[in-house]
């Protein structure tokens, strides 16, 4: 009973090693967009039940239950870096018109 206790501990020490991924950071990361403001538009709609009526005895049954749809949208601003003109490796000046 013991070696099997040791034999299960040991495997998962194991597989809890062989889990762990290493994260390799670029050396000059590129900065993320600046967020100037985020907006949320929230204007959910009801939608009624809807009906069907046996075609043979005249019942009226609910075949889809009236809910709440969702419809929004969010609008995010980004500010735009400044851009620096510079010249490429074939002597082209680079400029934002």
């Amino acid at each position: 009973m013991l070696v099997l206790i040791f034999i299960l501990s040991a495997s998962c020490l194991l597989l809890a090693e062989t889990c762990v991924a290493p994260v390799t950071m670029p050396a000059n990361p590129s900065p993320s967009p600046e967020i100037d403001s985020v907006v949320i538009h929230n204007n959910p709609m009801w939608r009624p039940p809807e009906y069907s009526t046996n075609p043979y005895t005249g019942e009226v049954t609910e075949t889809v239950p009236g809910h709440w749809a969702w419809n929004g949208s969010i609008v995010v601003t980004i500010k735009n870096r400044p851009f620096t003109p510079y010249v490429d490796e074939k002597g082209n000046y680079i400029n934002r018109r």
